[in-house]
C-alpha cells in the first residue's frame, strides 16, 4: 500500500532538504576553489532547488562570486587587449623608424655618389683642360 499523504509530503520535503543540502555544499566547495566554471557549474545546480522555493544565502554569494570573478576575467582579458595594441603600435613605430633609416641611408648613398660623379666630372674637365694647354 502506498504511504500516507502526509507521509509522502514528508518523505518529499526530506528528499528536498537533502537535495538543497547536496547543492548548497556544492556551491560552497566551488567558491572556495574560485573557478569561474565551476561555479557557473554549481549554480545551475543549485538554481532547481531554487527554482522550488527554496533560496540560500550560498546560492546567493555564489552568484556574486561567479559575477566578481567573471568581471576579473573581463578585465584580465582587456588588459591583455590593450597589451597586443601597445605592442602593435611599438612595433609599427619601430618599423617606421627602421624605414625612416633606410631611407635617409639611402638618400645619403645617393647623394654621395652624386658628389663622387660631380667630382669625377671636374677632374676630367681639369684634365682636359690641362692637355689642351699643354
Amino acid at each position: 500500500p502506498p504511504p500516507p499523504p502526509r507521509q509522502r509530503r514528508a518523505q518529499q520535503q526530506a528528499a528536498a532538504a537533502a537535495a538543497a543540502a547536496t547543492a548548497a555544499a556544492a556551491l560552497q566547495s566551488a567558491i572556495d576553489v574560485g573557478e569561474l566554471q565551476g561555479i557557473r557549474d554549481a549554480i545551475a545546480e543549485h538554481a532547481e532547488a531554487a527554482e522550488r522555493g527554496q533560496r540560500s544565502a550560498v546560492l546567493q554569494h555564489a552568484r556574486r562570486r561567479r559575477d566578481e570573478l567573471a568581471e576579473a576575467q573581463r578585465r584580465a582579458a582587456k588588459a591583455q587587449k590593450v597589451a597586443r595594441q601597445k605592442e602593435k603600435k611599438e612595433e609599427a613605430r619601430a618599423q617606421a623608424r627602421a624605414a625612416e633609416a633606410a631611407r635617409a641611408e639611402s638618400e645619403a648613398a645617393a647623394r654621395a655618389a652624386e658628389e663622387a660623379r660631380a667630382a669625377e666630372a671636374r677632374a676630367a674637365a681639369e684634365r682636359a683642360a690641362a692637355e689642351r694647354a699643354a
